[in-house]
C-alpha cells in the first residue's frame, strides 16, 4: 500500500495523468483511500457499498480527467470504458437526469436519485442553452411521456432512451421527446468541447494509468484490468504492485517465494524488479490456475453421478405421478 499511495503522489506532483487503482475487495479499496487522503489526495471510491453504488455514473464519467484518482473493485464500473479528459455524454445524461427528476418523480423518488456535486460539470451552461432545456422539461413534463414517469427506473429509462439515437415512435409525446434529443445533443456538446483541452493534455501526460494491487488467481482477470488502460487506441499504462505476502504467492508459491525472499533479503519497504522475480510469480499464478482447473474438473466428474441420480429418481417419479 506504502508503494501505491507513494506512486500516485508523485504522478499527481508530475502531471496528474488519471490513475485507476484496481483492488481485490472493498475493505483494500478504503484502506487506500484513508492514505491517499492523509497525502492530501481525495480520490473517488467505487466499490460494493451502497453509496458508492449509487454514484456509479458519475464516478467512471470523470474518472479520466486530469488530476483524477479512482480507486475500485475489479468487479465495479465494468462495461464502461474510461474516456479520457472526461465522459460528456454521461455528464450530459446526469445533468439531464437531475432536471427530469425535480419535474417528474414524486418527492419520494427523487430521493433516490444520487445528487451530483457541485463542481462535477466541466462549464457553466450559458443563458439560451439553459432556457431551451428548461422548455423541453416542461414539454416532456406535460404529455403522456412525461405522465408515465413515476419511479427513478421509469426516469432513467428516459434518460438512456433521449441519450440514444433509436427513432422514437409516432404520437402524442413524439415532440416533446425530440425537443429533449436535441437538448441533450446541444448539452453533449457543450461538455465535449470544454473537454477537449483537457483531453489534449491527458492523452500528452501518457493517458490513463492502471495500477493493480495485487495478482489474481487468473491471468484473465488481470488482463481485464490492464485492459481498463489504452482503449480504442488510447494510449495508456498498466502496473501492478504486489507483495510476496499476497495469498496467492504465499499458500502456493511455497520454496519459490521464499527462496526470492532468501536471495533478496531486502526489507519491507524496498521493492523488487527484475525479470527473475516476474517469471517465478508468473510460475505460480499458472500453477494456481491449473490448481482450480482440476478442482472444476474434479467437481463435474462427482456432479455426473448425482446428476444421473436425479434423473433416475425423477424418472421413477414421473411414472408414480402418471400412475
Amino acid at each position: 500500500i506504502n508503494a501505491i499511495v507513494e506512486e500516485i503522489v508523485l504522478n499527481n506532483e508530475k502531471n496528474g495523468r488519471p490513475i485507476l487503482v484496481g483492488t481485490s475487495n472493498v475493505k483494500l479499496s478504503e484502506m487506500i483511500v484513508l492514505r491517499l487522503k492523509e497525502r492530501g489526495v481525495e480520490p473517488q471510491l467505487l466499490n460494493a457499498r451502497p453509496e458508492s453504488v449509487a454514484r456509479e455514473n458519475e464516478v467512471i464519467s470523470q474518472a479520466g480527467r486530469l488530476g483524477m484518482v479512482t480507486v475500485s473493485t475489479n468487479m465495479a464500473g465494468r462495461g464502461t470504458d474510461i474516456i479520457l479528459g472526461g465522459n460528456s455524454s454521461q455528464m450530459a445524461m446526469l445533468n439531464m437526469r437531475a432536471r427530469l427528476s425535480d419535474a417528474l418523480l414524486p418527492i419520494e423518488e427523487q430521493a433516490k436519485v444520487p445528487p451530483v456535486s457541485e463542481d462535477f460539470y466541466p462549464v457553466d451552461i450559458p443563458d439560451d442553452l439553459e432556457e431551451a432545456i428548461e422548455d423541453a422539461v416542461d414539454a416532456i413534463a406535460e404529455c403522456e411521456a412525461g405522465e408515465e414517469i413515476n419511479s427513478f427506473l421509469d426516469l432513467e429509462e428516459l434518460v438512456a432512451t433521449i441519450a440514444g439515437e433509436a427513432p422514437f415512435e409516432d404520437g402524442p409525446s413524439f415532440g416533446a421527446l425530440v425537443q429533449l434529443r436535441e437538448s441533450f445533443a446541444a448539452l453533449k456538446k457543450l461538455f465535449k468541447e470544454s473537454l477537449a483541452e483537457d483531453r489534449d493534455a491527458v492523452i500528452k501526460a501518457g493517458g490513463l494509468y492502471v495500477l493493480g494491487t495485487t495478482r489474481h488467481e487468473s491471468r484473465r482477470i488481470d488482463n481485464q484490468l490492464r485492459g481498463r488502460a489504452g482503449r480504442q487506441g488510447d494510449p495508456g499504462t498498466s502496473r501492478f504492485f504486489i507483495s510476496l505476502e499476497d495469498d496467492v504467492f504465499r499458500v502456493f508459491g511455497g520454496d519459490k517465494i521464499s527462496g526470492i525472499m532468501e536471495r533478496f533479503r531486502l526489507g519491507d519497504d524496498i521493492p523488487l524488479q527484475s525479470p527473475i522475480v516476474n517469471d517465478t510469480l508468473n510460475r505460480v499464478q499458472q500453477a494456481v490456475e491449473e490448481f482450480f482447473k482440476k478442482t472444476r474438473t474434479t467437481l463435474f466428474e462427482f456432479d455426473k453421478v448425482i446428476s444421473k441420480q436425479r434423473e433416475l429418481t425423477y424418472g421413477v417419479r414421473g411414472q408414480y405421478v402418471v400412475a
